[in-house]
């Protein structure tokens, strides 16, 4: 990646972990984007979350790595970022634009990702805040799955980067 542009004005206002399937999430300041796998410290990363693991024949570590959210989504909800159990939540940033043409690659301190999938609201996030309607609160608003191309540490307040195509 030679050179980078800034998407607009956007940047990262959350970061959220779990070590275990349907476990507490934690605020976190400062996470490292390991490789193929995920944040060091989530569930994803160790192939144990819900949506990956090998031992319910969903493919284990790989298989889902990084949740995005955009913040907006959460004004006039019930609920806070870190009952969203999304890895990362932006502002300023159009998530389902980086899923155009097979997923643009984006940066985040010194990781590089890729946009690789919608992700659309299950009833988890209910299950474990307490706090019914979250499937339906959060219908069809844009959330995404993206893949760590290169590990490296990123923080909170991070602008979020892609790469340029020379256009």
């Amino acid at each position: 990646m030679s050179e980078i542009r800034l998407i607009t004005t956007g940047r990262v206002v959350g970061i959220y972990v779990s070590p275990t399937r349907r476990g507490a999430m934690r605020s976190i300041a400062e996470a490292e984007a390991v490789e193929g796998a995920g944040i060091k410290g989530d569930r994803y990363c160790d192939g144990i979350g819900s949506f990956n693991d090998a031992s319910r024949g969903r493919g284990g570590i790989g298989t889902r790595q990084v949740s995005l959210m955009n913040a907006r989504f959460f004004a006039h909800t019930p609920f806070d970022f870190i009952d969203s159990r999304r890895n990362i939540i932006t502002e300023g940033v159009e998530l389902l634009w980086l899923l155009k043409k097979g997923g643009k690659e984006f940066c985040i301190g010194d990781a590089v990702f890729r946009a690789v999938d919608p992700l659309d609201p299950c009833n988890v996030p209910s299950a474990t805040s307490g706090k019914p309607g979250f499937k339906e609160a959060f219908f069809d608003c844009g959330a995404i799955i993206a893949e760590v191309l290169t590990g490296g540490r990123f923080r909170v307040g991070d602008p979020v980067f892609h790469a340029s195509k020379g256009y």
